[in-house]
């Protein structure tokens, strides 16, 4: 399911925010490009304890959007909770004063 015109717009202008503060320009690390593409979708790196062993799913892991060079085809991850992309945490809240009252 692609990403809503209005939720990519926030992203675009949180993601601008966000360089300002820092004081940075948006280009490409890579060949100096300005042109991006946001992909149309979330990803998510999986955090692993050890780094041997096989894939663990369903375990922690960081939601990012992703800016594509439209010139070389750089692509980079960008932290969706840093952006202000994700809901509040309030269901951990909830349960520990639920599990306070037992």
């Amino acid at each position: 399911m692609p990403i809503p015109e209005d939720i990519k717009r926030k992203i675009q202008e949180n993601l601008n925010k966000k360089l300002q503060e820092k004081g940075r320009s948006f280009a490409c690390p890579i060949c100096g490009n300005n042109n991006f593409i946001l992909a149309d979708g979330f990803v998510n790196d999986l955090l692993q304890e050890t780094m041997g062993g096989g894939l663990v799913i369903g375990g922690p892991a960081i939601p990012e959007v992703v800016i594509i060079c439209g010139h070389c085809g750089y692509a980079m991850k960008f932290s969706a909770g840093i952006l202000g992309l994700l809901p509040e945490k309030t269901e951990n809240v909830d349960k520990e004063k639920n599990d306070d009252k037992k």
